[in-house]
Formats: C-alpha cells, sequence, structure tokens
C-alpha cells in the first residue's frame, strides 16, 4: 500500500513537472517568435544613438544588439554613465507599456517567462571596434514599469528618458570661450548649461548680443533638425515643455544669460 501511494506521488509529481516544462517551453517559444517577427523591421534607428542591427531571446535575455553612432558616442561614455542610460531606458519603457498598443503585451509577456531585456552596444570607433557594454533590465525592473501610476504623457516621459542620456559626451567644447556642461530640465523649459571664458569675453557683449545669438542658434538648429536625434528632440520639446534655453554662465564673475527658443521658435524651425 505504502509503495503504491508512494508511486502515485512520485507520478504526480512527475507530471506537474512536465507540465510546468512545457509551460515554460511555450512562453519561451512565444518570445523567440516575437524576436523573429521584430527582426523584419530592423535593422532601424535607436533614439539617435545608434542602429540596432538584430533581437535574440536566448533564456532569460530578450536581447537588442546595437551598434553606436561612430560621433559622437562612445562605449566609454556609455560606461561612465550606465545608470543614468536604465533610468532613461525606464522611462521609454513606462511611456511603451502606457501608451502603445503592443507595449503592455510584449512587457507582460516578458514578466510571464521570468526574463530580462539585455541591450547589447557596440561600437565601430577604429579605439573601440571589439569593445562592448551590456545594460540589463531585469524582471523586477519591468514588474516597476508595469505598476507604476503614469501621470505624464507619452511625450514627458520619453523626454525625460532621453535627458537621462544628454549628459553623455559632456562637457563639450563649442567654442574657444564656451563649453556645454549638462542639460537639465528647469520650471518645464529644457536647459542647457555652458560656461563661459569671462576673462576673455566680455560677459556685457553677450547680453546685448542674445538677439544675434537667437537668430544664429534659429539657423544652426535648423540645418541639423534632420538629424534622428535632433529632430526627435526638437519635436518632444515643442509639444511638451514650454521651450528650450541656453544658459550661458560666466566661470569667473558667475554672471547669467539666458537665450531662449520658445515653443513657436521650435515648430518654425521643424517646418518644412
Amino acid at each position: 500500500m505504502k509503495k503504491t501511494i508512494l508511486t502515485c506521488m512520485t507520478m504526480s509529481l512527475v507530471m506537474i513537472a512536465t507540465v510546468s516544462c512545457k509551460m515554460e517551453n511555450r512562453k519561451h517559444l512565444e518570445l523567440k517568435l516575437a524576436a523573429k517577427e521584430l527582426n523584419r523591421d530592423y535593422p532601424a534607428d535607436c533614439d539617435g544613438i545608434g542602429m540596432i542591427d538584430s533581437v535574440a531571446f536566448n533564456a532569460p535575455d530578450f536581447t537588442f544588439y546595437i551598434t553606436l553612432y561612430e560621433d559622437p558616442y562612445k562605449i566609454s561614455d556609455l560606461r561612465k554613465h550606465a545608470d543614468g542610460i536604465k533610468r532613461g531606458m525606464m522611462y521609454k519603457l513606462m511611456a511603451t507599456y502606457t501608451y502603445d498598443t503592443e507595449g503592455p503585451i510584449f512587457i507582460n509577456k516578458l514578466i510571464d517567462a521570468d526574463a530580462n531585456i539585455k541591450y547589447v552596444f557596440s561600437n565601430e570607433n577604429a579605439d573601440e571596434k571589439d569593445d562592448k557594454i551590456e545594460m540589463i533590465i531585469t524582471t523586477d525592473d519591468l514588474l516597476q514599469v508595469k505598476n507604476t501610476d503614469v501621470t505624464e504623457s507619452k511625450e514627458q516621459l520619453q523626454l525625460r528618458g532621453m535627458l537621462c542620456t544628454q549628459d553623455l559626451g559632456m562637457p563639450m567644447t563649442l567654442d574657444e570661450y564656451t563649453t556645454m556642461d549638462s542639460c537639465r530640465l528647469v520650471d518645464n523649459v529644457l536647459t542647457y548649461y555652458c560656461t563661459v571664458n569671462d576673462n576673455d569675453l566680455d560677459f556685457g557683449a553677450i547680453r546685448q548680443a542674445i538677439p544675434e545669438i537667437k537668430k544664429e542658434l534659429k539657423a544652426e538648429t535648423r540645418q541639423v533638425r534632420d538629424e534622428p536625434l535632433v529632430n526627435r528632440l526638437l519635436k518632444i520639446t515643442a509639444v511638451s515643455t514650454n521651450g528650450l534655453r541656453y544658459r550661458y554662465i560666466g566661470a569667473t564673475s558667475g554672471q547669467t544669460a539666458d537665450v531662449t527658443l520658445t515653443v513657436k521658435d521650435l515648430e518654425d524651425i521643424l517646418m518644412p
């Protein structure tokens, strides 16, 4: 009798394990098929920072393979700003989950399969040809995305995501007198902070020249407006903020001068 009971229990456990294994295999198969379907759309631009070459699912990782554009991004920059880049990805996933039709379906499949999203970045720069960096959005991260009570618009979330990567490559030398140090959203205005060497440049002259500087900025921005990252940033900024501002700060005096492109200015720049 005891032997019969033990045999039945063993068979039940085997059946449960078999069913569980089949369910797990089905979940993984769905993700492999999803990767195959996505690959029809790749290569494709990845928010202006590089090209998504392909995707693949090998449990537990759904992996996006991305080659960075040669200029201005480098693997070394990503490595230094890894935490910020991950935060940016989280914001973009929140936007996808909340506002895109397919977003919840895909993210819920990943969660259900206890899977991660992995990003593998490589670079075509000669000095970093064989260098790579991996970033992982874990299942717990995806649960956080799913359970976040989103109150912002899709464009606002996308902008927050982009802001997390805006410091890549900074500080950046703009000319012999000026360095761009950082970018922040201040009073709902996208603000770039620039340090000016006011030992060699009269800061009062900068204030007087603000109308001319603004005119030049509009013309220069119009010239690069069709670059993927610039175009995306301009469109999102025009829709979700009160404009774009360059704040010049004297390195010695601490004086400030603001040059602001209003939403109307941005719309004019984007017009064909």
